[in-house]
């Protein structure tokens, strides 16, 4: 039990610096293209972690694992990065955290995990911090805003992810290898999100030339260690606690996601942070003993 809170922290330590990095990668960059160098690089990480260990591939649910790839890595990273570029890194990564309380609300309906009241209030709770987190003065709510673009990317990731992190603990209860099935979502993810860049993006390989060794180096850092190596951490977790207290540990990437965000000068107006309060506070809710069983 004590490995599987390590590896939930460790991960979560880890997505908490990927809004950051992100935010600094050129934006000549096609997010597609983004998002499948990114899980392209995770999928090599871990397929020398594959080769050392000789793990099994025997009976693996391919179908769910082509989903999870698609559902899981590709679609929800792909709504962040755009939720990034055009909400801010704060904003973007708070609303995505709404999958926290959503996934717990998952993890009852479709696994039958056991939960009260107080899981339900929380999701409500999180919800309107979104509204209040997505306020921004003089701006109208519209989707050509690019602002209330990103947040709408941020919401339709923080759902995408909620289902995703129930559906793979499902997958985990037919005995698959975390390693196994963290490759075969990373390099299916890769393999959608680089099918979605060839038939959406004129010549977006053009842009690959633009990018300076810094961009580069940040690719490799959320390939290896925010996609590749979070991701392994924490399937491993999935795999050792229940569905809801894995999920509740992604509010440990929120005060990282904070700082490192206030760092870049991101400016946040006082009812937003009313909003992040009352994301944080859903969270708290969550621990609660009283809002599962």
């Amino acid at each position: 039990m004590k490995q599987g809170w390590v590896n939930g922290i460790v991960s979560q330590i880890l997505w908490g610096t990927a809004g950051f990095t992100i935010k600094l990668i050129d934006t000549a960059l096609p997010s597609s293209l983004l998002v499948s160098l990114r899980h392209g690089i995770g999928a090599l990480t871990l397929a020398t972690l594959i080769v050392k260990s000789k793990t099994s591939f025997k009976n693996l649910p391919i179908g769910h694992l082509v989903l999870l790839g698609i559902f899981a890595a590709c679609l929800p990273d792909l709504l962040l990065v755009e939720a990034i570029r055009n909400a801010g890194v704060i904003v973007a990564s708070m609303v995505a955290r709404v999958e926290i309380p959503l996934g717990v609300i998952f993890a009852h309906v479709l696994l039958k995990e056991k939960v009260t009241k107080h899981a339900y209030l929380a999701a409500i709770i999180s919800l309107i911090g979104v509204w209040f987190i997505s306020y921004k003065p003089g701006q109208i709510i519209t989707l050509d805003n690019t602002f209330y673009f990103g947040v709408l990317c941020a919401l339709g990731a923080a759902i995408l992810w909620g289902i995703s992190s129930v559906y793979a603990k499902y997958i985990l209860t037919k005995k698959t290898d975390p390693l196994a099935l963290s490759f075969v979502r990373l390099s299916i993810g890769s393999i959608f999100a680089l099918a979605i860049t060839i038939l959406f993006i004129h010549d977006p390989f053009i842009s690959l030339q633009q990018l300076q060794m810094t961009d580069w180096l940040l690719l490799l850092y959320l390939g290896i260690f925010v996609s590749g190596l979070a991701y392994l951490f924490f399937y491993r977790s999935l795999a050792i606690l229940d569905a809801h207290k894995a999920i509740i540990l992604l509010g440990v990437s929120i005060m990282v996601t904070l700082f490192l965000g206030l760092f870049l000068g991101e400016i946040i107006q006082f009812i937003q942070w009313i909003g992040i309060a009352l994301i944080i506070s859903s969270l708290f809710l969550i621990r609660n003993p009283g809002s599962v069983k």
